[in-house]
């Protein structure tokens, strides 16, 4: 993944060769714009202002409006301000300023301005819940200032008061079993001028207990086996374990105890198992709700773990249409989404470093290579020889996987799930390469340079359905490399 670092270094690049340009190359009269959008959100002492990029803009100062006279807060490039220690239940008046300098001077725009009210007391945390079959039990944390809470619970399409209480915790009894229940809590505070109430907490949705839905409370794998273990049903006579296939539940085994072993499986294979629990008199039959499904691996045998993967993978990546999604964790530059595609022997690259969004597009047809600066508006158009460090056909060809050492293929863990780790040496750089297989599915690979330093590469997926939006057009304003060159 040494390309990516030197494409990255070179979208920190373009914003550095965009900033010098000035006014220096351009001739052009010298005008700066108001933010056409301002949104103020509020908490009890902090009011935290956004507004819209204005183009050709060098900073924005941000006033704050005190005794009838606008007093200076700060003058930044960024698009968003957060003042601090203000005062509860009180209206503030903020503007903002846009400023551009050019032949050093410095040119203003209006003052745009918005008024904003602090609330009257801190948010209140979405409260949690427990549930029992008859009865549940909502929780939250204190709120500063508050004197008392007042608990809501959806019913019939409405919030209804249910309670007002001190505490920091209520439980509502005699409820339905397997119901479905949703609540609110609002905070208040008893002043000298009467009652102030705080927002209300953002809703909490909670379940009863089935008392006759099976739980499962165990479930590991072996090579071509399963088992299960599970929670007794009260009343039941016995549990029917099943298995997903093609969409629908097939039976395995009925039982009357409370744990069983699935044999016969396929080796490094994923299923999804289920157990219903019921109850039985005499000839009929009484069906109780079915538990989760769980989703398990089985291991891999010694007929999975042959290197035959990476020759696959080859002639994916070598494809001529492509697409991947991945985030890689990069020693130097941490975690970076990426996306890569392919298409009629165009290329392109998506990624977004450090907030900002970038694209790099190769037209086949056109021989042409732009880099697209999302955030700024703006991309840049070189040429082939221009771009020397940054060969297209060398970026996604080096995706593919060549200078293969001896494999070898060993059985392990990844995220928590049975995995198959095929590894190799690089025997162009002396790097060590794990890739990471679930049931047959490559989902992860790891470069450990001599260093010790290690690169991860989660894919989050891999096709050949090609995602047209990463060819889309340019943004309208660009900068040509080749005039500025030679100019």
């Amino acid at each position: 993944m040494n390309r990516l670092r030197k494409i990255f270094t070179l979208i920190v690049s373009v914003i550095m060769i965009g900033s010098l340009l000035g006014t220096g190359s351009i001739a052009e009269a010298v005008s700066v714009a108001a933010p056409t959008k301002i949104t103020a959100t509020a908490t009890s002492d902090s009011v935290t202002l956004k507004w819209s990029k204005v183009s050709k803009a060098s900073g924005y100062r941000v006033y704050l409006k005190q005794s009838g006279k606008w007093q200076k807060l700060k003058s930044q490039s960024a698009v968003s301000y957060t003042a601090k220690d203000l005062t509860a239940s009180t209206t503030y008046t903020f503007g903002i300023k846009t400023y551009r300098k050019s032949g050093g001077k410095t040119y203003w725009a209006k003052l745009k301005t918005v008024k904003v009210k602090t609330k009257a007391m801190p948010d209140i945390k979405t409260p949690s819940a427990t549930a029992t079959k008859d009865s549940v039990t909502i929780k939250w944390d204190k709120v500063a200032g508050a004197t008392g809470y007042r608990v809501y619970q959806y019913k019939n399409k409405k919030w209804v008061k249910i309670k007002s209480t001190t505490a920091n915790k209520y439980t509502v009894k005699s409820l339905k079993s397997a119901t479905t229940y949703k609540f609110k809590v609002k905070p208040y505070a008893k002043t000298d001028s009467g009652t102030v109430w705080g927002d209300t907490s953002k809703a909490v949705s909670v379940k009863t207990i089935d008392p006759t839905k099976t739980k499962i409370t165990s479930c590991s794998a072996g090579t071509t086996s399963v088992s299960l273990k599970w929670s007794k049903v009260s009343g039941a006579t016995g549990y029917r374990v099943s298995v997903l296939e093609k969409g629908e539940w097939k039976r395995v085994k009925s039982t009357t105890a409370l744990s069983y072993k699935i044999t016969g499986l396929d080796s490094n294979k994923e299923y999804s198992f289920a157990v219903r629990a019921y109850k039985k008199v005499g000839t009929k039959v009484t069906w109780y709700t079915q538990s989760n499904a769980v989703k398990v691996v089985t291991k891999a045998g010694e007929s999975d773990l042959k290197a035959y993967r990476i020759e696959k993978y080859k002639s994916i990546f070598s494809s001529d249409v492509l697409y991947i999604k991945m985030s890689t964790n990069d020693p130097d530059m941490g975690t970076l989404p990426v996306e890569f595609a392919r298409k009629n022997g165009s290329l392109a690259m998506k990624a977004t470093l450090e907030g900002m969004d970038a694209r790099i597009v190769y037209n086949k047809k056109e021989d042409k290579s732009y880099m697209i600066i999302d955030s700024l508006n703006m991309y840049m158009e070189m040429s082939k020889e221009d771009m020397e460090s940054m060969d297209m056909q060398s970026i996604i060809e080096g995706m593919a996987i060549t200078n293969v050492g001896d494999i070898t293929v060993t059985q392990t863990t990844y995220g928590g799930k049975n995995a198959i780790c095929e590894s190799y040496t690089d025997t162009a750089t002396g790097d060590k390469v794990n890739y990471y297989f679930i049931a047959d599915e490559l989902i992860a690979s790891e470069r450990i340079y001599p260093g010790a330093q290690t690169e991860k590469i989660d894919f989050v997926k891999i096709s050949t359905s090609v995602d047209d939006s990463l060819f889309a057009s340019p943004p309208w304003y660009y900068i040509n490399m080749g005039a500025m060159t030679n100019s």
